[in-house]
């Protein structure tokens, strides 16, 4: 038997024109417009006749846009039989171990115009993570590399030329240790969104993410007390035909439960900004603000 139960996402803001879904853990978001020679193998998606409840029994991971086709009624989940790479109107992906924000247009006129704000880099997006090592830093700073995405292994490397650029902002929040390794609690913005850019950029800064089995080499160990990536999408800030939103998905219950394992060894923020973080996983408004207007142009110190 696993030793995780697969949980259904939960809607926590919706209008005519889009839908919010805090994602759990193990739901794949495998759908993608552009490259070709996906499509075919997403085919057979369509022919999957499970209800939605099955689709959460299953007790193993399930494709996100499956269910929401099967969960909900509008005119891209209709669509999405015959458009399965348009993701049931998902805007954006998250790896299948990452919790948190997804927003999906429910129409195709709003599914491109915030598709626009996505590719025009718009769109805020905070995370939270849990890093190997001690971060060292007087606040946050960018770190700006390059990616290179292969599909034939599905990683994603660091490259001097050529890639795509990815830009990442990182404020350390606290160091905390668990034995004799240590941690730092961050959080996270990231700029650009390219196929696991945190995970890549943190694990090439020399601080890979806790229980990461594809960067990092202790991430098998790490399951003795975390059960899962600890990453989740925290916070989205996203402009809706006018109207400004701000939508915050609270730290997920496993991951809070991993971090109160751990012991603090250092409180990088003022006195009682993570107060809350073990009992309602959220942190302190102040510093997600702070982390959001962060901009290239007056950050002063790189990593790169």
């Amino acid at each position: 038997p696993r030793p995780w139960q697969k949980s259904a996402p939960q809607v926590i803001f919706e209008n005519e024109e889009m839908q919010v879904i805090n994602k759990p853990p193990y739901w794949n978001c495998r759908w993608t417009r552009s490259v070709e020679d996906r499509k075919e193998d997403r085919e057979w998606i369509t022919h999957d006749r499970r209800s939605w409840e099955q689709i959460i029994g299953s007790n193993q991971p399930e494709y996100l846009d499956l269910y929401i086709a099967r969960r909900f009624q509008d005119e891209m989940t209709l669509a999405w039989r015959d458009r399965p790479d348009d993701g049931a109107g998902f805007l954006h992906r998250l790896d299948c171990q990452t919790s948190g924000l997804m927003i999906r247009g429910k129409n195709p006129e709003s599914f491109d115009a915030l598709k626009k704000q996505f590719f025009m880099q718009k769109v805020k997006k905070g995370y939270l993570c849990l890093a190997h090592g001690q971060i060292e830093s007087d606040g946050p700073f960018r770190i700006d590399a390059k990616l290179s995405y292969s599909r034939e292994n599905e990683e994603t490397t660091v490259v001097a030329t050529g890639g795509e650029h990815a830009e990442t902002f990182v404020m350390p929040l606290a160091h905390a240790y668990w034995g004799h390794q240590t941690y730092t609690f961050c959080a996270v913005r990231i700029v650009s969104g390219r196929t696991h850019q945190i995970r890549k950029h943190l694990e090439y800064l020399g601080h890979p993410l806790v229980a990461d089995r594809k960067y990092n080499p202790l991430g098998a160990r790490d399951k003795e007390w975390c059960p899962r990536l600890f990453l989740h999408a925290y916070e989205v800030w996203i402009n809706e035909l006018g109207t400004e939103h701000r939508f915050v998905a609270p730290l997920a219950l496993d991951l809070r439960v991993a971090l109160q394992k751990l012991q603090v060894a250092e409180n990088l923020c003022e006195p009682g900004r993570l107060r809350e973080v073990p009992t309602t996983g959220l942190i302190d408004q102040v510093l997600t603000d702070e982390l959001m207007d962060l901009k290239s142009s007056t950050q002063t110190f790189d990593y790169f």
